[in-house]
């Protein structure tokens, strides 16, 4: 009997190809949300570095409303303005159903962490700097000064946008674009197959490695006191008028569509205040399973962090964050879904875990670099964890880091009450959250 020779498939099989589609759709929804992000973050920044300080004020805690807003939010209202059957559809030279207006909503989701990032950077640099060399206006400006200076951090903010954008699934499942982070979603859904979706997030946290190397890596940089700080006048008078005026113009529509719009869509909708008793009324367990998870994830998120502190290391700890949300609700279900602990996988308790996994490593990153920025006469790390560890804790640590504790709980209070990631794959019966009802 003659054997014939087995060769190896030609690349046509309809899953590689779809693999490989995929791929290819996921780096450019990526890179061209990074991209968009990062221009729109820098002329934000500049903006804000231009104007007064309550200016400034208020731009920051635009931005902040931008970061928080769920995506669900931001999607829905595009759709409803920009979709199929929306007002204004005639207005985007492309269907919002697609690559295109992906890139779109994600980058005006994301563009704040640049613009937070820079302007932290660039407002402590001082006067002397702006005024050492008359030369130094305009483009000459921010290639010779402000880049250099704000390096460091725009390499963060090119990773935290990257990373965030490559393992976020919600805008694509939305705008029906298929990614690689919305396909393990939808195969895990169908195969319950926990380690093919852990393997499958593995390309999704390269990302989030390259950004944990880059802190890990990261040199001390000369400090720039804010003694002597230059004012928004200079700063005008040397970025020049073509610079102000295009920077400002950008800013106001960053700022309109990215917040302005998702709010202005939901207060100003009639059916937002017609329905809003009769949804409230009829969804009212929703509402306090909502507000349960989000206190409770945010206390166990901190205490967590608390509890880590005096361990290094706490760069590796951002990895939880961007580890795709349907992973951690996998892996949970498949560590806890064993005889002896149902209580825990047919309650609320593994909720409250997967929302401390999920954000107990950013409270460990933030309270760690809080605590190295204390002055070394009030605490010295050396001697701060002997003897009894929690009343140390308790007693010196919270009164001196209460404001990045509290700023900590209640952002994170914020990101729990619109998780939706985590939470689709393990709430228990009954214990629906509003953002996933929604």
């Amino acid at each position: 009997m003659i054997r014939h020779a087995s060769f190896p498939k030609p690349f046509t099989d309809d899953a590689d190809l779809m693999t490989s589609s995929m791929t290819l759709t996921t780096l450019i929804v990526s890179i061209g949300t990074t991209g968009s992000a990062v221009l729109l973050g820098i002329c934000v920044a500049c903006w804000l570095v231009t104007r007064s300080t309550r200016t400034q004020r208020f731009g920051v805690g635009v931005c902040a409303m931008g970061l928080l807003l769920p995506p669900f939010l931001v999607c829905n209202a595009w759709m409803e303005l920009f979709g199929h059957a929306g007002k204004w559809s005639s207005l985007l030279p492309f269907s919002i159903y697609g690559i295109d207006g992906t890139i779109l909503i994600g980058s005006l989701m994301l563009w704040p962490i640049v613009t937070l990032l820079l302007y932290l950077a660039w407002r402590r640099i001082p006067r002397a700097v702006l005024e050492s060399d008359a030369r130094l206006l305009n483009w000459q400006l921010f290639k010779h000064v402000l880049l250099p200076i704000g390096r460091n951090n725009l390499v963060l903010g090119v990773c935290i946008v990257f990373a965030h954008s490559l393992s976020n699934y919600s805008i694509p499942a939305l705008l029906q674009v298929k990614t690689l982070s919305a396909d393990l979603w939808v195969r895990y859904a169908v195969d319950f197959d926990v380690f093919a979706l852990i393997l499958g997030s593995v390309p999704l946290l390269l990302p989030a490695g390259i950004l944990v190397w880059k802190l890990a890596c990261r040199q001390a940089r000369e400090q720039l006191h804010e003694r002597g700080k230059a004012s928004p006048e200079l700063w005008r008078r040397r970025l020049g008028l073509p610079m102000v005026r295009v920077s400002e113009a950008v800013s106001i529509l960053a700022l309109t569509f990215s917040v302005g719009l998702p709010l202005g869509v939901v207060l100003f909708s009639p059916t937002t205040w017609t329905e809003f008793s009769s949804a409230a009324a009829s969804n009212g367990a929703v509402m306090r399973n909502s507000f349960c998870y989000a206190l409770v994830g945010a206390i166990g998120s901190v205490v967590l962090g608390l509890s880590w502190i005096r361990f290094s290391g706490e760069r590796w700890g951002l990895l939880s964050f961007w580890i795709p949300g349907t992973a951690i609700g996998a892996s949970l279900l498949f560590v806890f879904n064993r005889p002896g602990l149902s209580p825990v996988s047919g309650s609320m308790a593994i909720v409250f875990i997967a929302l401390a996994v999920r954000f107990g490593g950013v409270c460990w990153f933030c309270f760690r670099r809080a605590l190295a920025s204390l002055p070394q006469g009030l605490i010295e790390q050396p001697r701060l964890f002997r003897g009894k560890r929690w009343r140390t804790v308790l007693f010196s640590v919270i009164p001196l880091m209460h404001l990045p504790i509290s700023g900590l709980l209640f952002l994170i209070y914020l990101l729990s009450l619109w998780e939706v990631e985590v939470l689709s794959l393990i709430y228990p019966p009954g214990g629906e959250s509003a953002a996933i009802r929604v």
